[in-house]
C-alpha cells in the first residue's frame, strides 16, 4: 500500500511538470512568433528607410575602424580590413593602413599570409563527433555519450579504443572485440595492472594528421595535458601543474594538416603552439620546433584582456585589447550593478585599443604596436537593435517570475557546468531565459492576481492546507501557466453542504468547513425481490 501511494505522488509530480513544461513551450513559442511578426513587418518598416540612407551614403571613417579587424605585421605595423557585405564575396575585404589608404582588395578568406595568424578563439572546432582522413575534427566529449576513437586503415575500422569512465582508462579492442590493451596517464600497456589512472577531460581536442599516423588526441584534464596518439601507441605529457586548474586549450599549427584545410597553418613559417590557460588566468604556451614551454607574465590588468597568443619561426606574439567599455571587477561580478553601470557608459565615447607584444624565452612582454580609436554609442547602437529590444521585454511581462529565480540562482552558478555536460537541456534553459521578465513589477502583479484566483477556487476544493498552499506557491512563480497547471488537474464541480451550507468540492470525502462526510444516496429498492 505504501508502495503505491508512493507510486501514486510520483505520478502525480510527473504529470505537474510534463504539464509545466508544455505550456511553458507554448508560451514561448507564442512570444517568439509574435517578436519574428513585428520583425517582419513593424522593424522593417521603421528601418528600410535608414537601410536604403545607408547603402547610398560611404560609411563614416570612424564608423569603418569600429567594425574593421586589426591585422599586425610581424615588425608591428597595424592595418585595418573591413568587410563590406553589399559586394561580391571575392571583393568584400578591403585593408587599409591607418592613414585610410586602401592598399589590398580581394576576397577575405585569400589575405596576403604577411599578416600574423592567429588561433581560432571561437571554438569553431568543437562539438564535431568524427575523424576523418583529410581534415581536421574535434571532439567535445559530454556526459551524454562514450568517448571511442578508432584506429582506421583506409576507410576500415583497424581498432577501437573506449575510454572507461569509471576506471579512468581506455580499453583497447580489435576489429573482432577482442582486448588488445590499455591506455592510461602512463602510456600504453598490455596488464590492467599496469594502468595509471587518465582523468576525464576539460578539454578534449582529436584529429587524424594527413600522413595517417593517427588519430591524436589532446586529452587536457584539471591539471595535466596529455598527447596521446592511439596508431604509434604514445602517450606524451605536455603539461602538469598540480597546483592550478587549467580551463582552456587552444592549438596553432599544432595539427599537421592538409594544406586545404581551413584550420591549415604553415609549419615552415609558424611554429607548433598549444595555449593553456588556468582558471586564474595563467597562461602557457607549449612549443615545438624546438621544444619548449613559456608561462607568459601577464600584467594583472591584461589577464582579462588577451586575445591570443602565435609563434613564428623568429618570435613570439601576443594581442591584447582594453576598453572602458569593460566594467570593473567588483561592478562585473553584479548583474543589477553591471547592467545599470554598462547603460550609463555607453551614452559617453568608447575608448578602445588593441596592443600587440612580443614575448621572450622568459615569458615577459614587449610592447610593439598599439592601435587606439574612439566611436561613440549611437555608432553601435542600432535601430532594429533598440525596437527587439523593447518589444521583447513588452513581451516578456508575460513570463513567470521562476525564470528570473532560476537565472539569478540556478543558471548562473551551474550553467558552466551544464554547458559543458549537456549542451541541449543548456540551449533549452537559455530559450526561456531570453524572455525573463527581468524583476518586471507588471510580471509579479499579474503572478499575485494568478495566485488570488488558485487561492478563491481551490478553497473550497482544499484537501489539504499544505496542498492549497503548495498550489498558490506554484502559481505566483508561473503566473499565467501556474493557473492553467491547476485548473487542468484540480478542476471540480461544488456543491453546498448538507450541513454547514457552504460550497465543497464533489472530489474531497469531507466537508473541508465542517468537516462533514458526503452523503451517500440509497440503493434502490427491487419490488419483486424486495431486496
Amino acid at each position: 500500500m505504501q508502495r503505491l501511494k508512493l507510486l501514486y505522488k510520483i505520478g502525480q509530480g510527473c504529470r505537474v511538470f510534463m504539464i509545466t513544461f508544455l505550456l511553458l513551450l507554448v508560451l514561448l513559442f507564442i512570444q517568439t512568433f509574435a517578436l519574428e511578426i513585428f520583425n517582419s513587418f513593424y522593424i522593417y518598416g521603421k528601418s528600410s528607410q535608414q537601410v536604403q540612407q545607408s547603402v547610398i551614403e560611404p560609411l563614416d571613417h570612424q564608423e569603418r575602424i569600429s567594425s574593421s579587424t586589426r591585422l599586425f605585421l610581424p615588425d608591428g605595423t597595424v592595418h585595418l580590413m573591413y568587410r563590406d557585405y553589399k559586394l561580391p564575396e571575392n571583393e568584400r575585404a578591403m585593408i587599409y593602413d591607418t592613414n585610410d589608404n586602401l592598399i589590398w582588395k580581394g576576397d577575405p578568406d585569400k589575405r596576403p599570409d604577411s599578416y600574423l595568424k592567429w588561433p581560432d578563439t571561437h571554438g569553431r572546432y568543437f562539438n564535431i563527433y568524427n575523424l576523418n582522413k583529410y581534415t581536421y575534427r574535434a571532439i567535445y566529449p559530454d556526459a551524454r555519450r562514450s568517448i571511442v576513437i578508432p584506429v582506421l586503415n583506409g576507410r576500415y575500422v583497424e581498432n577501437l579504443w573506449r575510454y572507461k569512465v569509471s576506471d579512468r582508462y581506455f580499453a583497447g579492442f580489435d576489429k573482432d572485440g577482442n582486448r588488445i590493451g590499455y591506455c592510461g596517464s602512463s602510456g600504453f600497456v598490455q596488464e590492467k595492472t599496469q594502468i595509471k589512472p587518465l582523468e576525464q577531460p576539460v578539454n578534449f581536442i582529436a584529429w587524424m594528421p594527413i600522413k595517417g599516423d593517427g588519430p591524436i588526441v589532446l586529452w587536457g584534464t584539471k591539471n595535466c595535458v596529455y598527447q596521446i596518439n592511439f596508431r604509434n601507441q604514445t602517450v606524451e605529457s605536455l603539461l602538469k601543474l598540480p597546483d592550478k586548474k587549467i580551463s582552456r586549450i587552444e592549438v596553432q599549427g599544432w595539427m599537421k594538416l592538409a594544406p586545404d584545410s581551413r584550420l591549415y597553418v604553415d609549419n615552415e613559417k609558424y611554429r607548433p603552439l598549444t595555449l593553456c590557460t588556468t582558471d586564474d588566468k595563467c597562461v602557457y604556451a607549449i612549443l615545438r620546433d624546438p621544444a619548449e614551454t613559456i608561462r607568459i607574465n601577464l600584467p594583472e590588468e591584461l589577464k582579462e584582456r588577451i586575445r591570443g597568443v602565435t609563434a613564428t619561426k623568429e618570435k613570439i606574439y601576443m594581442r591584447a585589447i582594453d576598453s572602458n567599455l569593460f566594467a570593473p571587477e567588483e561592478i562585473a561580478r553584479n548583474p543589477e550593478d553591471y547592467v545599470k553601470w554598462h547603460q550609463e557608459r555607453i551614452k559617453k565615447p568608447i575608448e578602445n585599443s588593441e596592443q600587440l607584444y612580443e614575448v621572450d624565452s622568459t615569458g615577459n612582454l614587449t610592447l610593439l604596436n598599439k592601435f587606439e580609436w574612439t566611436f561613440h554609442a549611437e555608432q553601435k547602437t542600432h535601430l532594429e537593435d533598440n525596437l527587439q529590444k523593447n518589444f521583447r521585454s513588452f513581451l516578456s511581462k508575460a513570463s513567470p517570475p521562476f525564470y528570473d529565480l532560476s537565472n539569478r540562482y540556478f543558471f548562473r552558478f551551474f550553467g558552466r557546468s551544464l554547458y559543458e555536460t549537456n549542451r541541449d537541456i543548456f540551449e533549452v534553459f537559455r530559450i526561456f531565459i531570453h524572455y525573463a521578465p527581468s524583476y518586471n513589477p507588471f510580471s509579479y502583479i499579474l503572478s499575485l492576481l494568478m495566485a488570488g484566483i488558485v487561492f478563491v477556487h481551490a478553497w473550497p476544493r482544499r484537501k489539504s492546507m499544505v496542498g492549497l498552499i503548495g498550489w498558490i506557491v506554484f502559481a505566483a512563480l508561473f503566473n499565467i501557466v501556474g493557473l492553467l497547471v491547476y485548473l487542468a488537474l484540480n478542476y471540480t464541480p461544488t456543491v453546498k453542504c448538507h450541513k454547514c451550507n457552504k460550497r465543497r468540492g464533489l472530489s474531497t470525502a469531507r466537508c473541508p468547513h465542517c468537516g462533514a462526510d458526503l452523503p451517500v444516496t440509497a440503493p434502490e429498492l427491487n419490488i419483486i425481490t424486495g431486496t
